[in-house]
C-alpha cells in the first residue's frame, strides 16, 4: 500500500508539472499567478479564494496578492484563468502585478496554447496651453480602437479610429489629441498630400474625426460569441479585416475589453493580430469600462472604412474638417 501511494503522488506530481508547464509566450522566468474556480495563487501557493476576486468589479487590484508579488519584483508576471472569467478580474491581476513591479505581463486561458502580453496603453500627446502660439499641423495618424463589446446576447467586437492632427514639422511631429483649434494652423492641403484625390478631400470634402471600421455584412468585425468558447472561431476572420485595413501599420492601436466581456474574448483577439502578424496591440487597465446592456451595436449600419484606402481618405477629410470651421465653432489660425 505505501509503494502504491509513493507511485500516485509521483504520478500526480508529474502531471502536475507537465500541467502546469509555460505555454508559448510566457517569458523566462515569470512568476505564475493562477486562477481556478475556487482560489487564486502565486507561484504555487494560495492567496485567496476566487470570491475575493469576484468582488467590487471596480476594484483597482486585489492586495493579497499583491503583497505575495512584492518579494518577486522585477521579474516577470504571467497570468492564468478559466476562459469564462470577466475582464475585470483579469484586470485587478494585472494592475496588481504592475503595482508590486512585476514587468512584462502575460495573459492567457487555462487550457489556452499560448500567452499574449498585456501591453499598457499607447502614448500620445494631449492638448493644453499653446504660449508659443499656433503650430503647423503634419498630417494626421488614426488612434484605433478595437472595442470588445458584452452583453446578453454574448460578446462581439467594434472598430473606430480617432484621427488626432500630427502637430509640429517633419519628423519631430508629435500625434496630439484635444487641442484648441486656436493652436492650429491651417492645414497645408497642397503640401500635405501628392494626389489630387485626397487633396480635394482635405479642401472640399470634409469628415469626422471619428469613423467606425466596418466588417463584411456589419459594424461588427467578427460574428457574435454566443458563448465565450466560441470566440475560438475570431482569429482568422478578425486577421482578414486588420490586413484588408492596414492596421498592422498603427502604431496607436489598443483593445479596450468592458468588464464583463470574458478573458477567452480578449486572448482569441489578441490572437486575431498575432495572426495577422500584426504588432499585438495594448490592452489598457487604467480605466474600467462597464457593459453595453443596449441593442446590439452590430445591428448598426456597416460602417464606410472598409479598406486601408478608405482609413487614409478618412484623415485628409478630417483635416478638411478643421479648413471648414465654421464661425462661433471654434477656428483655425491661418
Amino acid at each position: 500500500m505505501r509503494e502504491n501511494g509513493l507511485l500516485e503522488a509521483m504520478l500526480l506530481l508529474t502531471a502536475l508539472a507537465c500541467f502546469s508547464r509555460p505555454v508559448p509566450g510566457v517569458p523566462d522566468q515569470a512568476v505564475k499567478i493562477a486562477v481556478t474556480p475556487t482560489r487564486v495563487s502565486v507561484d504555487g501557493t494560495a492567496v485567496g479564494e476566487f470570491s475575493v476576486l469576484e468582488a467590487n468589479p471596480v476594484d483597482e487590484d486585489v492586495p493579497d496578492v499583491r503583497l505575495a508579488l512584492d518579494s518577486f519584483e522585477g521579474r516577470p508576471a504571467w497570468i492564468e484563468l478559466p476562459g469564462d472569467s470577466g475582464f475585470f478580474i483579469a484586470r485587478k491581476l494585472i494592475n496588481a502585478a504592475r503595482r508590486a513591479g512585476l514587468d512584462p505581463v502575460v495573459l492567457s486561458v487555462t487550457g489556452g496554447k499560448r500567452a499574449y502580453p498585456v501591453q499598457r496603453a499607447p502614448s500620445y500627446a494631449l492638448g493644453g496651453p499653446c504660449p508659443e502660439g499656433p503650430q503647423a499641423i503634419a498630417g494626421t495618424q488614426p488612434l484605433v480602437t478595437v472595442w470588445i463589446q458584452s452583453g446578453r446576447a454574448g460578446s462581439w467586437l467594434l472598430g473606430e479610429v480617432r484621427h488626432l492632427p500630427l502637430v509640429g514639422e517633419g519628423t519631430n511631429a508629435v500625434a496630439t489629441d484635444f487641442l484648441e483649434d486656436a493652436c492650429l494652423q491651417k492645414p497645408d492641403c497642397d503640401a500635405l498630400y501628392s494626389g489630387e484625390r485626397r487633396r480635394k478631400f482635405c479642401t472640399s470634402d470634409p469628415g469626422p474625426q471619428e469613423v467606425r471600421l466596418g466588417g463584411d455584412v456589419s459594424a461588427c468585425l467578427v460574428p457574435i460569441a454566443r458563448q465565450p468558447a466560441d470566440a475560438a472561431e475570431w482569429p482568422e476572420g478578425l486577421a482578414r479585416h486588420i490586413e484588408r485595413l492596414g492596421l498592422a501599420k498603427q502604431p496607436l492601436t489598443k483593445v479596450v475589453p468592458e468588464a464583463q466581456t470574458p478573458v477567452a474574448a480578449v486572448v482569441a483577439t489578441l490572437e486575431g493580430f498575432r495572426t495577422a502578424k500584426a504588432p499585438i496591440p495594448a490592452v489598457p487597465t487604467r480605466l474600467l469600462f462597464e457593459g453595453n446592456d443596449g441593442p446590439l451595436a452590430c445591428t448598426a449600419p456597416s460602417a464606410v472604412i472598409q479598406t486601408a484606402q478608405d482609413l487614409e481618405d478618412s484623415g485628409a477629410r478630417y483635416l478638411g474638417s478643421l479648413l471648414m470651421r465654421k464661425k462661433g465653432s471654434g477656428r483655425i489660425v491661418e
